[in-house]
Formats: structure tokens, sequence, C-alpha cells
């Protein structure tokens, strides 16, 4: 069989544990799953065009209420329903693998911009703006100056009453778990480091957006356990958003993720 690895295939089945205690199942019988009453994950999905192979033609009947045993190569497989009163959901998968040839006409989709297509203002003003502001460092790595909205830039409010109490959340947070403290201090240490930000020692004269940030905690991930989020969507104190800022242009999720324009306070 080609088998196709997944993190999970479906939801645990039975979806409940079942109760066998007054089946009659002969002794010895193989079964292929012991623990087939028990709730629990599935490890290997079969298509129905193989899974006729696995049969044989021996059949049991314990009671006219109860599952049927087939039996299989694999061992006996039970299937039917059992009378129930706990309410459970139903589950679906679907799998499907697309050809070579679709799989690559998909790729060539993605790589080509379509030159045609007329663009809005908005994204013609992003565009013109990527042209005229961008530049390379000699590392070879692009610089671009945020499409930042001039006529909303003077009505932005006060934003650090807020940062400065999720900041203080956060630091909370920190004190009770010393790994995440750690992982977080080598991060932003990180950025100071790379200057993609600087310790603000006295606010800055107006217009200013101090930008919230947190800890996206992920014990379990094999590559990236923690992961920095900085809160463009939090609104100051006239309602607006570093995001509101910022034209959205056809092309802008290129350099969006350059944003670095954030004032923080150092931890003590």
């Amino acid at each position: 069989m080609e088998c196709l690895v997944l993190p999970k295939l479906a939801v645990h089945l039975p979806t409940s544990t079942v109760d066998i205690s007054d089946w009659r199942i002969p002794e010895h019988l193989p079964l292929a799953n012991p623990q087939f009453n028990v709730s629990h994950g599935i490890d290997l999905i079969i298509g129905a065009e193989l899974f006729p192979f696995f049969f044989q033609a021996e059949q049991l009947t314990l009671a006219d209420n109860l599952p049927m045993f087939y039996k299989t190569s694999l061992g006996y497989l039970i299937a039917g329903t059992v009378p129930t009163n706990a309410v459970t959901p139903t589950a679906c998968l679907v799998s499907t693998l697309d050809s070579l040839d679709a799989q690559v006409k998909k790729f060539w989709q993605v790589e080509d911009f379509d030159q045609g297509k007329a663009l809005t203002p908005d994204e013609l003003h992003c565009e013109n703006h990527f042209q005229t502001t961008h530049s390379r460092t000699q590392s070879v790595r692009y610089i671009v100056r945020l499409p930042i909205r001039s006529e909303i830039l003077q009505k932005i409010g006060d934003s650090w009453p807020v940062a400065a109490r999720r900041f203080t959340a956060l630091e909370r947070r920190l004190q009770t778990n010393e790994c995440l403290k750690t992982s977080y201090t080598q991060f932003m240490n990180e950025y100071e480091e790379l200057g993609h930000m600087k310790e603000m020692k006295t606010r800055v004269a107006l217009p200013q957006f101090f930008l919230p940030h947190h800890a996206n905690h992920r014990p379990d991930s094999t590559t990236t356990k923690i992961r920095v989020v900085f809160d463009g969507s939090c609104k100051d104190s006239n309602g607006i958003a570093l995001n509101d800022l910022l034209f959205t242009g056809q092309y802008s999720q290129l350099y969006y993720p350059l944003l670095s324009i954030f004032v923080y306070t150092a931890t003590s």
C-alpha cells in the first residue's frame, strides 16, 4: 500500500468506551484490536479499494443486538451498532491526492502574478510607495518604509495605558514560568541586538504608538516553542490601531512582517 503519514486521522473511535462485560466473546479469539471497545485514536485507515482483500469467509454472531465479528487476515474485526444513550458526533474523513501535473500547475499559478489586473487606488499607492522607498543592504536584505496613512497619523490618541497594562500582566505571567521568562528575554535581547528595536528611556513627542506584545507558548512544538506576538490591532484612546495607520496593498503581505516601529519598557 502507498500510505500518507498525518498528525491526526480522525476523532477517537469509538467516541466513548463500550461496556462489553456481558458479551460472551470466545476465549483466545484472535482479535485484530483486542481493545476495540476502548475509545482511542486511529492508527491506520485503509481505503475501500484494498479493504475487501483482508476479509475471509468466516463470520461470528454473539447475539441479535450485538455487532458481527468478521474474520480477516489481520484477525477478527467487529462491525455494527450497540445500544447506547450517549450522544455521539458524526465523523467523516475525506482524503484526496492530486496528480503530479496538477500540483505543478498550482505551483506555477501561485508564482504567477496577474499583470492584467487593475489596482485599486490604495493598492496603486502601495505599489508606488514600494518602488520609491525600498532599498537593499549589503547583506542583500530589503528595507521598506511602512505605507502610513498621514491623514490618520495625526488622529492617534494615547496608547501608553493599554500597552503598560498588558506589559504588567505579561511580567506577572513570566514570573510564574521561569522557562518562558528565559525564552522571552532571549527573544527580546536578540531583537535589540539585531537593531529591530531599542529601549526608550523617555517618551518621545507625539505622534507615537506603543505596541503591546505577548508570548504564544507552545511547549509541545519540536521547532519554535515560543513565538512573540505584536498586537497591531490594539486600539488607543481614540479607537485607532496601528493596523489602521497602514495602507493595505495587493502585496502588502510582502513587507508587513517588517513592522518594527514599537516601543517597549525594559523589565527591572
